[in-house]
Formats: structure tokens, sequence, C-alpha cells
């Protein structure tokens, strides 16, 4: 039987055991290849006993940092109800020391500002008044103030999202078209710019003004096929439904103009049916490849898009989304009515542009109206020759633009309510 021997020491001897397992110190058995480095504190600073003896054990490994406590509710439960003693047993006398013994058990230690190393730019800031009373929400109050803490900090905006969203919007206000606007131009940027000073019928509306040069002189590179069209071509145009009335009755009589004013209105005619698609488009369609025109340029594109139609963010901001407001679509009508009278020699049938943007017939007229066009019926001939009334449902509608101006705007209609 081995004699025992209790030894006094300055220290007691140190007992470790990891918390998550047991810690892998062999290359093959785990990411850890070494022994962690184990390091002792106590407190020395104080004259008050009970502090004095408190203790921390620091394991460090490669990757983690372990920390077990003798104090504290991070200690061991047992420690206040057991003691520990180690044995050192000589097998040559058969005798046993035994000695105190303090036991830790080691918990990773996540936390960045224990790290040594840590810059004092790392420390945790101070909470605010809101943050303090927040995590006292948290922890001590009712479902019903928790719930509303925790959805207030779901719709926070961060400063980050804030600056990213408004760089995408400078972004795309730098992206957009910029037209000179005149003091001509109505209040909504609805109507084509305006010269109601002109002293010539061509001045007041410039084609430059609706479509660029540059532009223009794409849409000629590619016209080919309408100044070529003869009259089988446009009969299989007109059976197939491939392009409006408006567009197949101008190309008709395109044979006889001279060659500059045939590749003129030709380029006018593509220009006006990329814009009779764009305004059949729905919502859906917007995001996705428009079916333009196949030869329309690039450049020609990018316009009617950005000229056209409104960019929207979604989401964090990250992504645009196309939209198409009835002030656009207004805007589509004005350009195109202007177009048709610059065709026509500013005075033209509203039926053709009618079948071509589907749209009625009494839009046109408040739509020529506001441009300043006269618009007036024309009877037509019925079968037989007989004449029929200017007042007739199956009259012409013609609007004509002379000097002076006639602007006129069709006030906005209240809803509801009743007349007295």
């Amino acid at each position: 039987m081995a004699t025992l021997q209790h030894m006094s020491t300055a220290e007691d001897i140190v007992l470790a055991n990891f918390k998550n397992g047991k810690l892998q110190i062999n290359d093959k058995a785990g990411p850890s290849s070494n022994s962690p480095e184990f390091t002792y504190y106590k407190n020395v600073d104080t004259p008050d006993e009970r502090l004095r003896k408190r203790r921390i054990l620091v394991a460090k490994s490669q990757s983690l940092q372990y920390v077990g406590y003798n104090h504290g509710p991070e200690a061991p439960k047992a420690n206040s109800a057991c003691k520990y003693l180690v044995g050192v047993l000589d097998k040559k006398t058969n005798k046993m020391k035994v000695y105190d013994a303090q036991y830790y058990q080691l918990r990773p230690w996540l936390h960045n500002d224990m790290q040594p190393d840590q810059d004092e730019t790392d420390q945790p800031t101070e909470q605010t008044y809101i943050e303090k009373q927040d995590a006292l929400t948290e922890a001590f109050g009712s479902l019903r103030k928790r719930r509303a803490v925790d959805s207030r900090h779901k719709s926070k905006v961060s400063n980050e999202a804030i600056e990213k969203s408004a760089k995408v919007a400078v972004t795309i206000a730098k992206s957009q078209p910029t037209t000179p606007i005149k003091e001509t131009m109505d209040s909504e940027g609805v109507l084509p710019c305006c010269d109601r000073e002109a002293t010539k019928v061509e001045d007041v509306y410039k084609l430059d003004d609706l479509v660029a040069p540059h532009l223009l002189e794409a849409l000629k590179k590619v016209s080919g096929k309408f100044c070529n069209a003869n009259i089988q071509r446009i009969q299989e145009w007109q059976k197939q439904k491939t392009y409006s009335s408006f567009v197949l009755d101008h190309l008709r009589t395109l044979a006889n103009e001279p060659t500059d004013e045939k590749q003129k209105k030709a380029a006018i005619l593509l220009y006006l049916h990329n814009l009779s698609i764009m305004y059949a488009l729905k919502i859906s369609d917007l995001n996705k490849k428009i079916p333009f025109e196949g030869d329309t340029p690039m450049s020609v594109k990018k316009h009617l898009l950005d000229s056209f139609t409104q960019s929207t963010l979604v989401g964090d901001g990250s992504r645009q989304k196309r939209c198409l407001p009835k002030r656009m679509k207004d805007k589509m009508i004005s350009h195109a009515l202007v177009l048709a009278l610059i065709l026509d020699d500013y005075k033209t049938k509203l039926s053709p542009l009618q079948s071509a943007f589907k749209v009625g017939v009494r839009i046109l007229e408040s739509h020529a109206r506001a441009l300043g066009c006269r618009v007036t019926s024309i009877a037509e001939v019925a079968e037989g020759g007989a004449s029929l009334p200017s007042k007739s449902p199956t009259a012409q509608k013609v609007a004509e633009l002379s000097l002076p101006l006639r602007i006129t705007y069709t006030p906005k209609k209240k809803l509801g309510g009743k007349k007295r």
C-alpha cells in the first residue's frame, strides 16, 4: 500500500479541460499542429485577499484562444463544492505526494477586444442611449416591445446602402439626354420645343429638336428597304400587317420624291414605326428585349428608351427598372403628330395615326390642338360619287398647322362629385 504525503506549494497545480472536446495536436488528427501555449494570470495590484486569489488560464493555439476562470459565472460549478488534488506516485519508494490543484474549464474566446495585438481604433465604440435602451428591451422587455425593436432594426437602412443608392441615382441622371429647354416648352415636357415667334410654319417645330441630325443620318443608312420598296413589296407588307397604314401610305408616294428627300422621309418613317412599337408595349415587356425594327441602329434605340421611358431604382438601389407612365405616352403622341405634320407639309390626316398607335381620335385631336393645330373634318366620297357631310361619323379629321398658332390646352376633368 502506498504512503500518502500532502505537499504545500506557493501555487496550486493547474488542471485544464477543453469544454469543446479533446484538443488535437497531431498533424493527421486535426488543424492544430503544435501544442498550445499556456499563460497563467493572477491579480497582484490589489490588497484585497479575495481578489488576489482570482486566476485566469489562457491557452493559445494557431487558430483560437481558450480562456478559463476560477471565479465568476465562467468558473466550473463544482469548484465551490469540491477540492481537487493531484497525486504523484514514486514507484521505487511506493510513496505518493499529494498537491492541491485548481480546475479550469477552457472555452473558445471569440471576442476581438481581448486580443493583445489589437489597435485602439478597433475598440468597441460606446453605445448610444437608444442602443442601450434596445439592449435592455431585448433582455427584459415584453414580447410586444421586443418585436417592435426587431422590426425597427430590420427597417434600418445602413449608410453604405444610402451612399450606394445615391451614386446609382447620379449615374442615371448623368446618362439622361440633355436637351436644351426653351421658354416655349410646356412645364411637363410632353410637347416638343416650339418657337411661338416663328414667321414661317416650318420654323415652329424643327426636325432637329425631335430627331438629332446624327440619329437621322444613322437612320438614313438603314432605310434602304423603304426607299427601294415597290408596289408588290408594299402589298406584301400590307397583307402581313408588318407596318401600319400610315407608313404604307407614305411609302407609296416616296418613289416620286428626290433622292435626298426620299431618304429623309424614309428615316422619319422608320423612327415613327419604332415609336409606335414602344407605345404598344406593356409594362412587363419594357425590361425585356424590345422588338425594335431589326436594322434600327443602337444609338436610336438608346435615344428612344432614354427619351420616352423613366428609370427607377429597385431593391437596394443596385438595379434599374424602366417604366412608361402616361406622361411619356402623351409625349410619344405629341412627337408622332409633329413628325406626321413635317411629312405631310403640315396638314395630316389623323386616322392613319390612330390606327398606328391604337388611340382614340379625340386624344389625337386634343394633342393636335395643344400643338397649335386647327382640327377640321373633311367630307369623304361615298359609293356612287355622293359627298358625305363633314359631320358624318366616317368623316376624316385633319390637323393643320398654320400661323398664327392656336395653342389650347384641354383642362383635366375632375373625377367624382355631383354637379350643382
